[in-house]
Order: C-alpha cells, then sequence, then structure tokens
C-alpha cells in the first residue's frame, strides 16, 4: 500500500506534465515554457501562466518593455535553454544576466518553474516528488538544484535520469519471465531515444535481472554518458524558423520561436493545431498562420547551433555562444548517423526494444530511423508499435513514458522493490607516496543501487596530517563528461588577453578542442611556453571547466607527529555530490580535532589546478619511445622475411640472425619542437607501434623459441645475445640460457654478455637478484680491476626500465655499485674527460639513487653512512659543472644544467625534464 503521495514531474518546457502516483497527469501545452526574471535579487521569478501573460521581452514592437535587441540581456528565460545551459555549465557556476549587474543561478530559475508546476498539481512540501533531469547533468548541477528546490519548499524531492525513466516504464508493462531469456548468459540491452526541445539523447542500458520476495525484475543498467549531445530542440526549431521566414525581425523571430506551438508540431510530426495569434512585426500587426513550410523544413535544415538564436541568447548566459563555422548538415541526416553509431555499440549483446519519447516524438517512424532498417532487421527489431512489446519500437507519441518512469520509480522506493543500476562518478583525492603525486580513487565507475545511499569502505593508511602542520590542504579530482569539439572559443580569449598571433591562436584552439577536457589540456600544453599554456588553460577552463578543486584546513593545534587519517565517503545516484569526511585513523587523535569533522564540499571549494608535482630524490622508470608506423618493417623486410623461412642447419644462419639484430636495434629519429626524439622498433616489453609489427615481433619471438633448440653449441651464445633485443619478448629457452650464462664463472666472456643480455630481458625480481648477487660478487673478487662495462649497462638498464627492480637490491649492493659508478666519474673526472663515458657513470649513479624506493635515506647527505660517497660524487659533479661554464656553446650549456639537474636529484630536489637530454650525451 502506497505510504505517502507520490508525484512525476517532467518539467523541460515543453508539454511540460506532472503525475500523481494512481492518479492522472496534467496536460501539458506545445508552446514552450519561460521564466521572466526580475531587476532585483531578491524579486519575483514568475513562471507558468503569470510569465507568459507578462509582455516583458514577449518580442512586441509595443511596449518598449516586449522588445529584444540581440546587445543586450534577456529577462525572459525560455526553460529549454535554460536546461541546456545547466547541462553545458557541467560543474561550473553557471548564471542567467538580466543587466546592471543582477543575475539568477539557472538552478534557481529552474526550481521556480518545476515548484509553479508541482504546487499547480496539488503537490505538498510533505509528498515525495521524482524530477526528471537530462542523463548528462553533472553532479554539481544536481546538487545547486536539490538546494534550490529545497529554497522553494520541496524537500522530498527525487531526481530520475530522464532515460531510465522511460527504460522503467517499458519495462514495468512487460512480464520478465515470459518474455525475457532465462538463459543468464545471454546479455541483453535496450535502447532508449529522447526528442526534447532542451537537447536530443541516445542511450543503451544494460538489462539486469534481480530476485525480490520471489518475484523477478529486470532492471536497466545505467552507464555514465561519453560526451555532452551537441543537438538540442530549440536550435532546430530556431533553424526551422529562420528558413520559413527569412527576413523577419529579432521580435518576430523570437515571438514565434517563444509563444507560438507550430514550429514544435512541425519538428514533432504534428497537425497545426488552429490557434489564432497576433503576431507583431517592426512595421506593422498582423495574424500569425503557420506555413506549411514549416514541415518541410524541420527535415532540411540543421540541427547545429542557431546564430540568430544564439546571438539572443549570449548576452544573458556566456554558455550560448555565437558559433562562427554552421553545420550545413539536415537534422534528418544528422539524427541517422547519431542513431547507428548508437545501435552499433553493443556488438555481443542482444538489442530487446527501443523506445522513442519526448515532446518532439513523431507519430509515425521518422526517416531517419527508417534508414537503419536492413540493421534493425539484423538486431530482431521487427516492427514499430504504439504500446511497448519485445523486439519492435515504441513510439511514445501520445504518451510521456518519462513521466510515467518517474512515478514507477517513486512507488518502487517507497515499496523497497529494485528500481534500477547506476554507474557513479569517478572521484579521486591527491596523494603523496614514495616523494610522489598519485590521485586515489574514491570512487571509479562503481555500481550501485539507484535511489539508495551508497558507502563504500573507507580508505585508510594513505593520507596523514604531517608533523608539525598547522594547515592542511586538499586537492579532490571529480571525473566529468567530455567537452564537444565543436564548441566555440569564447570571444573574450580572442586576441583580448594575450599577444599570441592570431594563427598561434588558431591553432591552439584547435589543439584543445581536440584534447575534450580540462585534465588532458593541462598534459598535452604542460611543456609550452608560458603564455602558451596559459591561453590554452583559460581557454579550455571556459569551454570544459575545471574539474579540479582545493580546500585548506586550520587545525586548533599542531600534531607531534604524524597523524594517519581515513577517509569515508557517501553518495546517491543522480542525488548531487558526494558527501567526503576525513576522520583520524586512531580514537586516541580523535582530540585532536577538538570535535571537529573536515567535510570536503566539492560546490565549496576553490577551484586550482593541481599543485606540481614534487620534487623527486630518484627518476621516474623510462618507457622507451616506439616508432608507430614500424618502420623498421619496411627497412627490414628482406632480412625479417629471410629469418623467419630459414632454420639454424643453413650455412650463414648467423649473418641472418644479424639482420634481425639490426631491424630490433634501428632507430628512428622523430623531428620535435626540441629537436629529435629517438623512437625505437620496441619498446621495453616488446611491443611494437601498430598491430602489424607487434604481430612480426610475437613471430620472430615463437621462432627463436624453437630454434634455440637446434642452435650449434658454436652459435649459440651470439643467438641468445641478439635475439636478447627482444627484451620483453626473448623467449623463454633463450632467457634461461641467459640465467646460466650469469650463475657460472664470472670471469669468462659468456658472463659478460649474459649479464648484458639480462639487463634487457629481465622482469622478476628473483632474477634482478641475480643479476645483482653475481655482479657485486664480481666486483668484490675482482681486486679493484675496472667495472666492467657490461655490468654497468645492466644495471643501468635494469633499474631505468623496470619498476620492481630496486626492490630487488640490497643496500649493501646499492653503496657497492653507486661506489664503481663514483670511481667512474672521478677517473674522467682527473682527466678532464667531459664526454661519453662520464656521462654513462653519471647516467649510472642517478638511476641508482632509486634505490631510495626502498631506502629513504640512501646517499642522504645527512647520514653519516653515506655522507663520503655523496661528497665524492658531488665534487665530480661540481667539476664537470665548471668545466662547461667556460663554455657558451649550446651544447655546452645543455651539459651543465643535466649535471645541475642530477645535482638537484642528489638533495631531493629533482625533475624528470633531464632524462631525455642525459640519454643523448650517454649514447
Amino acid at each position: 500500500m502506497i505510504n505517502k503521495t507520490i508525484f512525476g514531474c517532467a518539467a523541460f518546457g515543453l508539454a511540460d506534465q506532472v503525475l500523481q502516483v494512481e492518479g492522472r497527469a496534467s496536460d501539458g501545452s506545445l508552446c514552450i515554457a519561460n521564466a521572466v526574471l526580475p531587476t532585483h535579487p531578491s524579486g519575483i521569478i514568475h513562471t507558468g501562466a503569470t510569465a507568459e501573460e507578462n509582455r516583458i521581452h514577449s518580442g512586441l514592437a509595443w511596449p518598449p518593455e516586449a522588445r529584444v535587441n540581440h546587445n543586450a540581456p534577456l529577462r525572459r528565460a525560455p526553460i529549454p535553454c535554460v536546461w541546456h545551459g545547466l547541462v553545458e555549465a557541467g560543474d561550473r557556476s553557471a548564471r542567467w544576466q538580466v543587466g546592471r549587474g543582477v543575475s539568477f543561478t539557472l538552478s534557481r530559475i529552474l526550481s521556480e518553474h518545476v515548484a509553479n508546476l508541482l504546487k499547480k498539481s496539488g503537490c505538498s512540501a510533505q509528498d515525495t516528488a521524482v524530477l526528471a533531469i537530462p542523463d548528462s547533468l553533472d553532479e554539481f548541477g544536481q546538487e545547486m538544484l536539490l538546494r534550490d528546490l529545497k529554497i522553494c519548499g520541496f524537500e522530498n524531492i527525487q531526481f530520475l535520469w530522464r532515460p531510465v525513466a522511460a527504460a522503467l516504464s517499458w519495462l514495468s508493462k512487460l512480464n520478465p519471465k515470459n518474455v525475457f531469456t532465462e538463459n543468464t548468459s545471454v546479455k541483453e540491452h535496450i535502447m532508449v531515444v529522447y526528442l526534447g526541445p532542451d537537447g536530443v539523447e541516445m542511450t543503451t542500458f544494460r538489462l539486469h535481472r534481480e530476485e525480490h520476495d520471489n518475484t523477478l525484475f529486470i532492471i536497466p543498467v545505467r552507464e555514465r554518458p561519453g560526451h555532452v549531445s551537441s543537438v538540442a530542440g530549440f536550435d532546430w526549431a530556431a533553424n526551422a524558423l529562420e528558413k520559413t521566414y527569412p527576413g523577419i525581425d529579432d521580435g518576430a523571430f523570437w515571438q514565434a520561436f517563444t509563444k507560438f506551438p507550430h514550429v514544435w508540431e512541425a519538428l514533432s510530426g504534428r497537425s497545426f493545431s488552429s490557434n489564432v495569434d497576433v503576431w507583431s512585426l517592426e512595421d506593422r500587426w498582423t495574424f500569425w498562420a503557420p506555413d506549411e513550410r514549416l514541415v518541410e523544413c524541420a527535415g532540411s535544415v540543421p540541427a547545429a547551433p542557431n546564430s540568430r538564436l544564439r546571438a539572443l541568447l549570449e548576452n544573458s548566459c556566456r554558455l550560448f555562444s555565437v558559433v562562427s563555422e554552421k553545420e550545413e548538415t539536415p537534422a534528418a541526416e544528422a539524427l541517422a548517423k547519431l542513431f547507428i553509431s548508437v545501435l552499433d555499440s553493443r556488438p555481443q549483446s542482444r538489442l530487446r526494444g527501443i523506445i522513442v519519447s519526448g515532446p518532439l516524438c513523431p507519430p509515425r517512424l521518422p526517416i531517419w530511423i527508417q534508414s537503419a532498417e536492413d540493421k534493425l532487421q539484423a538486431f530482431g527489431i521487427k516492427a514499430n508499435t504504439t504500446s511497448p512489446q519485445l523486439d519492435t519500437i515504441w513510439l511514445a507519441h501520445e504518451e510521456n513514458p518519462v513521466i510515467d518512469g518517474c512515478a514507477e520509480y517513486g512507488r518502487r522506493l517507497d515499496r523497497g522493490l529494485p528500481t534500477y543500476l547506476d554507474t557513479l562518478p569517478q572521484l579521486s583525492v591527491l596523494a603523496e607516496q614514495q616523494g610522489d603525486h598519485i590521485w586515489v580513487d574514491l570512487l571509479n565507475a562503481e555500481t550501485c543501487q539507484g535511489g539508495k545511499p551508497y558507502k563504500p569502505a573507507a580508505i585508510r593508511g594513505k593520507f596523514a596530517i604531517q608533523a608539525g602542520a598547522q594547515h592542511l590542504q586538499v586537492f579532490l579530482k571529480k571525473g566529468g563528461i567530455r567537452g564537444r569539439i565543436d564548441l566555440e572559443a569564447p570571444e573574450s580569449l580572442e586576441g583580448q588577453e594575450t599577444r599570441l598571433p592570431q594563427s598561434s591562436r588558431s591553432e591552439i584552439i584547435a589543439k584543445v578542442r581536440q584534447a575534450g577536457t580540462y585534465e588532458e589540456v593541462l598534459k598535452s600544453f604542460a611543456n609550452k611556453e608560458m603564455e602558451t599554456l596559459e591561453y590554452a588553460r583559460k581557454l579550455a577552463r571556459e569551454l570544459f571547466g575545471n574539474p579540479f578543486r582545493r580546500a585548506e584546513f586550520a587545525f586548533p593545534s599542531v600534531p607531534e607527529a604524524n597523524m594517519p587519517v581515513d577517509i569515508s565517503l557517501e553518495i546517491r545516484p543522480a542525488s548531487g555530490l558526494a558527501q567526503i569526511t576525513l576522520v583520524p585513523s586512531f580514537s586516541e587523535d580523535a582530540a585532536f580535532l577538538r570535535g571537529r569533522q573536515i567535510f570536503l564540499d566539492y560546490s565549496t571549494m576553490a577551484e586550482a589546478d593541481p599543485p606540481p608535482p614534487p620534487t623527486r630524490g630518484w627518476p621516474d622508470v623510462i618507457t622507451l619511445k616506439v616508432d608507430p608506423t614500424a618502420s623498421f618493417l619496411l627497412h627490414f623486410k628482406y632480412e625479417i622475411k629471410k629469418y623467419l623461412k630459414t632454420t639454424p642447419l643453413t650455412p650463414d644462419f648467423m649473418s641472418i640472425v644479424d639482420g634481425v639484430k639490426n631491424a630490433l636495434t634501428r632507430f628512428t629519429n622523430n623531428p620535435t619542437d626540441e629537436g629529435f626524439e629517438h623512437l625505437r622498433p620496441i619498446d621495453q616489453d616488446g611491443k611494437a607501434g601498430n598491430q602489424e609489427a607487434s604481430m612480426v615481433i610475437d613471430r620472430l619471438a615463437d621462432k627463436a623459441e624453437k630454434d634455440f633448440v637446434d642452435i650449434s653449441p658454436a652459435n649459440k651464445m651470439g643467438f641468445v645475445v641478439r635475439m636478447s633485443w627482444l627484451f620483453a619478448k626473448t623467449p623463454n629457452r633463450v632467457v634461461q640460457q641467459i640465467r646460466t650464462y650469469i650463475s657460472q664463472n664470472l670471469y669468462n666472456q659468456k658472463w659478460n654478455y649474459g649479464v648484458d643480455a639480462g639487463g634487457r630481458v629481465f622482469t622478476a625480481e628473483e632474477d634482478f637478484r641475480l643479476l645483482y648477487e653475481k655482479i657485486y660478487k664480481r666486483i668484490k673478487s675482482n681486486h679493484n680491476k675496472p667495472f666492467p662495462i657490461q655490468s654497468s649497462r645492466a644495471l643501468w638498464r635494469s633499474l631505468s626500465l623496470r619498476d620492481k627492480s630496486p626492490r630487488a637490491m640490497a643496500r649493501t649492493q646499492a653503496k657497492t655499485f653507486t661506489e664503481e659508478a663514483v670511481k667512474i666519474l672521478e677517473q674522467e673526472s682527473d682527466l678532464g674527460n667531459f664526454e661519453r663515458s662520464f656521462f654513462q657513470a653519471a647516467r649510472l649513479f642517478l638511476f641508482l639513487l632509486r634505490f631510495r624506493v626502498v631506502d629513504h635515506d640512501f646517499l642522504d647527505p645527512s647520514n653519516p653512512m653515506d655522507s663520503d660517497l655523496f661528497e665524492r660524487a658531488l665534487k665530480c659533479l661540481k667539476a664537470a659543472e665548471n668545466h662547461f661554464s667556460h663554455s657558451q656553446a649550446t651544447g655546452a650549456v645543455r651539459a651543465k644544467e643535466l649535471v645541475i639537474g642530477i645535482e638537484k636529484f642528489m638533495r631531493y630536489e629533482g625533475s624528470n625534464d633531464i632524462l631525455t637530454a642525459l640519454d643523448e650525451l650517454a649514447g
């Protein structure tokens, strides 16, 4: 039995309706709804009939307050445009300007519109209302809307994604036991198409089976949309009006758009109503009579942004910028393309039905769906119907599945029945770990029950308030939806705030639009000049919003020791932002905050870019850059083909193997802004630059594994060394032979070659342990003989290419290896030879600092065990710095910067920027 009165509401500004559960829906008009805004911040926002009767910015030529001007803000806000603006705003606060510094948040305008509809339908503050919201509405927008609806007196309000509502309506009318497959291994999904004045949505939902009280429920599983749709019904309508009535003034255009139903009837395939309206033109008054060409134009005009409408809106809301490049693709063609792409999005799943809904849903199958007839038949979709049926297209022209689904959702929540599954947003907090910044996921695309709070396990052991800290600074990052690549650059940035030439700005704008998110823009422009970076950053913020937030907390006292804190989180789908709390991990520390709790509220945190990565005491593992064109396939096509066809018994077999080794070690020089970068055929994992080349590498590795069995003893070592250039793709038999070479006599040539090869192919800790143990033993029993170059290269490669390698090294080994590197530095420094040998030793020394991952005090100048070694290395680097200071040549300046960069790593102030240049000098 229903315990409370539940209302469903769809209020997107066209054919708005409110449905009481077990009651009837209010009728919705096919004229768009408007809100008329006051000139004072505390004034009344008029909606509904009051707004329609108001003459303010109605478009009439008289009285003066009725006129519209594209150079001034509007006090009349079309509700579909306001919804679209709130979605476009993402996690930014968006406002509607009315002039003289007065503005209103878009969420407040919408809440007044919704509240008016609910009150007219008899919904009171004690009742529960379920409001449909767009599928791409950001959690920030939800939070603002919830806040403003509470101010309007509606605290018991739930949000439901618009396409989920339509899906629930369709599913609730089917018997799951009779119509859905009983084979739970078969994947099934449905598709929802929403055609509305504020936006067009095409979404698929996986279907999930759930038992509740011995009753089977089939519920939709929502996934977060990947992007914001660029198609909006209001732009489509404006394009149709402009083409049908060329030459009319702005006021006449605005009246036809905001007051008359006929353009919306044309878009939805309805017959024109017989309404007789007065139409005020610039020079006369007449009666509005809809032109039959409206129907023809509705199908032939584009649904892309309309420049005239955007010009009228942009002074009120900056999100409606005027487009410079007009899209000419007809709406039917654009919708067909979008429909087919969504139709093809789940190839491994069975499509069980399509729901077409929204105020612009036509009575007959539109041409853009008909064009996919062959695909629909292949998917098993047989016909269109006017009622929900499996394996058909439901054209909900006479019904409103969105409002019906909202009511069904409210009923299920009230009775504790399954509703839908939702995929939560990604939310991360910045942490410092082993000297590096990492984003720790608080939420990461996790799925939970719609309408119910979700509380994941608290994150423990990742964060601490540092000893002696009076403040705590926290950074949050929220996953968002990719922006549209057709977004326009704001005029405020077009040359007014930068000295960059127009050609540079155009190039930056193109790259920013392609990047699609603020975070990707920061990465793409990280190494650019400051003015370029700043322009790109401002542009990205305007287009996509900044997902990063920062908050700082002051403590009532200072902790004497590091204080671990736990992070707990609670969120409910389609219910605004997550609630995040920081609490001390141990109860004895709770008194530190004196009863306070630390809450993170994304909506009130300040926008901020993430802090730069902390300075480092050791370099990162490097990734060998590969040639994406895999040009080695072209240059060594003959050699590779010959090897794949030959056998170890062939007389010139080793010369053929040499050809393969040459292919694997060939560098390609790729020009960059800084000069050239060296690209390899494969990376340290044996992966090539494209799929075809990777398949060739796999074939070479497979053949080498087989050839090893038949290789002659005389050729075995040469074969092993050459095939070790496959790095981690080196076949198992070859790797085992390398282990054998390393384990045997420390003083023969096979040992040197085996160690060199091991530095390339080893990936497991036990192999590194073997490698380091044998190199260490060789040093200790070598009686001051020169450090073998093969040992030096093996240490450098293993430490620079493999993340796990320092964990296999003992401290005594790390210090001994470092002493050998410093001896070479001292030898070359004494000779004044600051060339390749010096920089090879410097590179080894630098990557031996990676042992600090295991022991943070290693080679610390304040550590008595290592201070002498630290000072010896520093003395050599200072000598090199002094040497290069006497030359202004480009190479000398660069070498000096590298030496200083290594010194900074020694003092825990390093940056990975020096690694590429160091490789070039070390060879």
